[in-house]
């Protein structure tokens, strides 16, 4: 509407600068949707890590274990 109304110095120039800050916002967006994606995978990632490595170190134990004894 401004435009067309010659509101604006250079209506191209802001329209460029418009069409930035929506390509801005969607990649917000977007971002905003993988971060509450993470935010319920990073627990179970983290619960994960913790078995695996509760599980070396005791597959460790095992075999210093087996070396003392052999």
């Amino acid at each position: 509407m401004g435009q067309r109304a010659d509101a604006f110095d250079d209506a191209a120039d802001l329209e460029e600068g418009i069409e930035a800050i929506e390509s801005i916002v969607a990649d917000v967006e977007a971002a905003d949707e993988q971060v509450g994606e993470l935010t319920a995978t990073i627990p179970e990632l983290r619960s994960a890590l913790e078995d695996a490595h509760a599980e070396a170190d005791g597959d460790a134990d095992e075999d210093e274990t087996t070396e003392d004894e052999g």
